[in-house]
């Protein structure tokens, strides 16, 4: 925790242009200076799980004001580096088997009104038992003990974060993905004279990484997941100093963005409405360290047409998904790993809207974009 940090103000930025109908037009302006004292006074924490979003500002990542639709995520990623490409006929039809054979529809909201939502989960289950579906069932099975737990608690969004990872995992590994441990994928960088460690929750890569014997294993998306408690962003900024526990707790200095003049052009990011600052910071840091770690070889991620590369992320709110995307300059990376504090260099998170796997039409569109996300060989 800083003890000593002084708040960025609103002249300490240039002003931003932002394009709705084009998320990449959007580009962060540097900032000269990020404390009225020395760089020295404002020291990194030492782990991405302590950030906050005054860290975040400090190297220089932010986030994009506007939210950009799932689809059109992937879309820029295929565009930029030819990954994430469009369905083949065998797997939309795998897609389409997925969405048929999962036929539940709630939310956690609908779980406090009774067992309503575990008899309908159950009913599928049984379903799918009849025909031998191994990753369907098994993802069906997490579903059910998730709604059992929230079943037997007060609160519904009492239920532990280790319950969502489980079922996060099983739900990804029905489309392909592989999800690894966070814990073996630990980084520790030094980055603006600073020595950072980082852990995500969750690391996705995909079937062809793990059998290929001409490069190191990739990481292809890094997942952040938290319980459901933390699903709600600041309704109520007022009510954070009670009691709001997650990861680490939250404490919220200044928004991401803001211009040149005393005044104030751009609202808070669409993404701080709904998810705490704590996780955000937190997932941003992390989606850093690995890109930094990972920079040292060529990726499938770089970028065609500018130099910067892709690192593909999640936010994992209980059952609601935010996809994330991160833009890494090359510039950017130079400041960091050479310099003291970040002159020039910015790179932006875009992210998507959130999407609950429990809803069948949230979920039937998470099913087609992560069989997608399993494209990574360029043809």
């Amino acid at each position: 925790m800083l003890s000593n940090q002084t708040e960025v103000t609103a002249a300490d930025f240039s002003r931003l242009s932002v394009k709705e109908d084009d998320p990449e037009n959007f580009i962060p302006k540097a900032n000269s200076t990020r404390c009225s004292s020395s760089a020295s006074s404002c020291p990194l924490q030492t782990s991405t799980s302590k950030w906050e979003i005054s860290d975040l500002q400090t190297v220089g990542v932010f986030y994009h004001p506007k939210y950009t639709p799932l689809m059109k995520l992937l879309d820029m990623v295929y565009e930029q580096t030819g990954m994430f490409g469009s369905l083949t006929i065998e797997q939309k039809e795998i897609v389409e088997s997925l969405q048929k054979q999962i036929f539940f529809n709630y939310s956690m909201d609908d779980i406090t009104f009774g067992d309503d939502c575990l008899g309908e989960t159950q009913k599928n289950l049984n379903t799918i038992k009849q025909k031998k579906m191994v990753y369907v069932e098994d993802f069906l099975r997490n579903t059910v003990l998730m709604v059992y737990s929230a079943m037997m608690r007060p609160q519904p969004d009492k239920v532990s974060e280790a319950v969502f990872v489980d079922l996060f995992k099983s739900l990804v590994k029905m489309c392909g993905l592989v999800p690894v441990s966070g814990s073996e994928w630990k980084s520790k960088q030094n980055i603006l004279q600073s020595v950072v460690s980082s852990e995500a929750d969750v690391i996705l890569t995909t079937t062809d990484s793990l059998e290929s014997t001409l490069s190191p294993l990739n990481t292809m998306c890094v997942v952040s997941v938290v319980e459901v408690k933390n699903m709600t962003a600041q309704l109520n900024r007022t009510e954070e100093k009670n009691d709001c526990p997650m990861r680490t707790r939250p404490r919220r200095n200044i928004s991401s963005y803001s211009t040149s003049s005393e005044e104030s052009f751009y609202e808070e990011p669409f993404i701080f409405k709904r998810i705490r600052d704590r996780v955000l910071s937190q997932h941003g840091g992390e989606l850093l360290m690995h890109v930094i770690e990972y920079n040292k070889w060529k990726n499938k991620f770089d970028c065609k047409t500018k130099k910067s590369k892709y690192r593909p992320g999640m936010i994992v709110v209980g059952t609601q998904v935010t996809l994330t995307l991160f833009d890494y300059s090359y510039d950017h990376h130079r400041e960091l790993k050479s310099k003291s504090v970040v002159e020039k260099g910015r790179s932006c998170i875009y992210y998507s809207e959130q999407r609950d796997f429990l809803k069948k039409e949230d979920r039937d569109m998470l099913l087609e974009a992560f069989v997608r996300m399993t494209n990574t060989e360029k043809v």
